[in-house]
């Protein structure tokens, strides 16, 4: 089919979507991508090129595509991405997951310990605080990390299986 018939079919990057490179290029890449996907993992250092080459003239415009059938993980990763997102730490956040893809895809429940025991200080404790955005909008509660660590007993029982 046409090229140009098929990109009438996607929504045009907007504030709403996360861009690397410059938000005014004429071209823009817009990739649809799973953080489980090795294909996309295999992808990703193709387009960070791509933006360091021509930081000019290329967008790359980021828009999450869990396949929940086939990763697990990934519709909790792009959540955890997005918390990330809130405090500025989005592109850190998600190249650091593609980085780490093979320690993690495919894992359940000990996604967060692996990333705890094997990142960087500064994004463990981005996760540390994501963990914390997380439980705040599922359990309602207002927990800091002292509170965590002061009442392990009550934080378990609130917690939810990952």
């Amino acid at each position: 089919e046409d090229p140009s018939v098929l990109a009438q079919n996607v929504d045009r990057p907007s504030s709403d979507d996360h861009i690397l490179g410059n938000k005014d290029a004429k071209i823009a890449v817009i990739e649809y991508t799973d953080y489980e996907c090795p294909f996309c993992q295999q992808f990703h250092p193709t387009m960070q090129k791509i933006v360091q080459d021509y930081p000019n003239d290329v967008r790359w415009v980021y828009r999450h595509f869990p396949l929940e059938q086939l990763h697990q993980q990934a519709p909790t990763e792009s959540e955890a991405v997005e918390c990330a997102n809130e405090q500025g730490k989005f592109w850190e956040y998600h190249d650091r997951i593609f980085q780490e893809q093979d320690k993690i895809a495919g894992k359940t429940g000990d996604v967060i310990t692996i990333q705890l025991k094997t990142w960087p200080r500064n994004l463990a404790l981005i996760l540390l605080n994501l963990i914390i955005v997380w439980i705040r909008r599922n359990i309602r509660q207002t927990w800091t990390p002292t509170q965590m660590m002061e009442e392990p007993q009550e934080f378990q029982e609130l917690q939810p299986s990952l």
